[in-house]
C-alpha cells in the first residue's frame, strides 16, 4: 500500500465535505419525491371513497367528510351532476384537488407549487 505525502492529508475529509451537500439534496429530494407519490395514492383513494359516498347520497358533506378521512388536509370537491340533476344508473363524478405541503425543509418548499387531482366515477345507486 502506498503511503500519503504529507501534501495529501486531509484530502478524504476535504472531499467529503465538498460532497455532503449534495448528497443530502438528492436524499431530501428523493423523500419529497415520495411523499408526493403516496399524497397521489391517498388522493386516488379519497375521490373514489367521495365517488362511492356520493353514489348512494346526495349531500356533498358526506361525500367531503368520506374523502378527508384518508388523512389528507384541504381538499377542493366537484361533483357532477349536482344533486337536482342526478338520475338513477348514471354516471356520478367527483373530481378532488389538493395542494400538497412540503415535509423536507428547505427542498418541500420547491415542491409545494405542485397541485395534485384525481377524480373517480362511479354508477348513482340512489337519485
Amino acid at each position: 500500500m502506498a503511503e500519503l505525502r504529507p501534501d495529501e492529508r486531509g484530502q478524504t475529509t476535504v472531499e467529503l465535505a465538498l460532497t455532503l451537500p449534495l448528497v443530502a439534496l438528492v436524499i431530501g429530494v428523493l423523500v419529497e419525491f415520495g411523499m408526493l407519490v403516496a399524497d397521489q395514492a391517498r388522493l386516488w383513494h379519497a375521490a373514489r371513497e367521495a365517488a362511492r359516498v356520493a353514489a348512494v347520497d346526495a349531500d356533498e358533506g358526506h361525500q367531503l367528510v368520506a374523502a378527508r378521512e384518508t388523512g389528507l388536509g384541504p381538499l377542493e370537491m366537484v361533483t357532477e351532476p349536482k344533486p337536482n340533476l342526478r338520475v338513477q344508473g348514471e354516471p356520478i363524478e367527483v373530481s378532488l384537488t389538493y395542494a400538497p405541503v412540503g415535509t423536507v425543509p428547505l427542498i418541500g418548499e420547491l415542491f409545494e407549487r405542485i397541485t395534485l387531482t384525481s377524480s373517480a366515477t362511479m354508477r348513482i345507486e340512489t337519485p
